[in-house]
């Protein structure tokens, strides 16, 4: 062998010296090499995991619910369906399931800072932070599939009959709204991408509910500089109404008649367009009665959304300031909270939740006048996650379109569809 070849191996070796160099000078300039995995003074023992969170559920069920906004059975019942997503093995000791459950609901209940709830928890901050967000997903995958799903031909039968029930709004199958979401400006998004026409940088939110205030359809993403007229046209939403892909049943008469047949709709505010599937209030101060009645008994109907966003907002208190992460990782936040919010109202016990009890949501006297929920006297803080859209439509709708609003209209005051309160109601001023 020639004297000034060197070995492969020795090369080797001086490749992996160097390499581990570099990696040590980086650290040093970055504060130093880390001289342990988690800090001395981070004692679990002494966190609010050990020293709140396991009291709270073995012996105060009312400071459990305030803590978690659900009751013990429904914590126990939602960890058997994360758990196993949650589960980590490692050399070190992981962070048990229970525990990473724990965090992530109070963040989301209380919201704060992320530090802060390290600090709280006795856990490093990379590490909560990555506990929430991995759970936020998880929570998702987990039961999105079971109580956010897409209505399907099954279910939208029963949903049409509880807006009917409850509502007294014939073949409704949900009440849709869109929101502007706040967040921090991203980093390297300019003034562009998300700053919206609140001089603001926001997310959107379109939401679809039932009549118990129970989410069916969730799209989240769009741009908040987007146009609110390009919103409802780019979200999947929008997509599949237009395109029929939501599988809503066939036509049918009114409730207690027998012709004509009517198409199902969703009902709206006064920024959605007119169509054969959205049904949206007559414009203007100057209305004939029979159009007066109409746009009542259609915000009735619709009050269902905005209790939902109440709701969710009043329970997970996240939501009341701007929400400080990336984009999608707002998504996720926005996604765990929606399902949990679905598994406590589709969980809850009758007449015995404290999460939507009667008197927090919009409810009526004797004479049909709405008395606010306690969600609306709750004060807001100076950024509110919600902030309407505008208008996603350019509401031309075409004759037939009217006139079968027209027709519905009459519907709602002929003796097959009108309620006793509502003529009453709508000269006094209902909203």
């Amino acid at each position: 062998m020639d004297n000034n070849d060197v070995p492969l191996e020795t090369f080797g070796a001086a490749l992996i010296l160097l390499t581990l160099s570099v990696l040590v000078l980086k650290r040093r300039r970055r504060g130093g090499i880390r001289r342990w995995w988690r800090h001395p003074t981070l004692i679990e023992e002494d966190g609010e995991y050990a020293k709140l969170f396991l009291p709270y559920k073995n012996t105060s069920h009312d400071r459990f619910f305030r803590y978690t906004r659900m009751e013990v059975w429904q914590f126990d019942e939602l960890l058997k369906l994360v758990g196993p997503r949650l589960r980590r093995f490692s050399m070190r000791k992981p962070v048990p399931p229970e525990e990473r459950l724990a965090i992530t609901i109070r963040y989301l209940a209380h919201g704060g800072n992320l530090i802060t709830l390290a600090e709280a928890y006795r856990r490093g901050h990379s590490t909560v932070n990555d506990i929430v967000r991995e759970t936020c997903d998880a929570i998702w995958e987990a039961l999105s599939p079971i109580y956010v799903k897409t209505p399907s031909r099954e279910d939208w039968p029963r949903i049409s009959r509880e807006f009917w029930e409850l509502w007294n709004f014939p073949n409704c199958l949900g009440a849709v709204d869109g929101k502007h979401v706040e967040i921090i400006c991203p980093p390297n998004a300019g003034s562009v991408t998300f700053n919206n026409h609140y001089s603001s940088h926001s997310t959107v939110l379109m939401a679809m509910c039932d009549a118990k205030y129970r989410f069916t359809y969730v799209d989240l993403g769009s741009y908040g500089s987007q146009s609110d007229s390009s919103i409802f046209m780019n979200s999947q939403f929008g997509r599949d109404l237009l395109e029929g892909n939501l599988d809503l049943p066939p036509e049918q008469p009114m409730p207690f008649t027998r012709e004509p047949h009517f198409p199902h709709w969703m009902v709206a505010d006064q920024a959605f367009p007119l169509s054969e599937n959205i049904l949206r209030p007559y414009p203007g101060k100057s209305l004939t009665e029979e159009q007066r009645v109409f746009n009542y008994r259609l915000s009735r109907a619709r009050r269902c959304i905005e209790n939902a966003f109440g709701i969710l907002v009043g329970r997970w208190r996240l939501f009341r300031k701007r929400i400080q992460a990336l984009p999608e990782t707002v998504d996720s936040y926005l996604k765990a909270a929606i399902c949990l919010h679905n598994f406590v109202i589709t969980t809850q016990e009758e007449g015995t939740s404290q999460y939507c009890p009667p008197n927090y949501v919009d409810r009526e006297d004797g004479q049909g006048r709405r008395i606010d929920g306690a969600w609306r006297a709750d004060p807001q803080d100076d950024a509110p996650l919600f902030r309407p859209i505008g208008r996603i439509g350019a509401n031309r709708a075409g004759v037939q379109i009217i006139r079968m609003r027209d027709q519905v209209a009459q519907y709602l005051v002929s003796e097959e569809g009108a309620v006793d309160w509502q003529d009453r109601i709508v000269w006094e001023g209902y909203e």
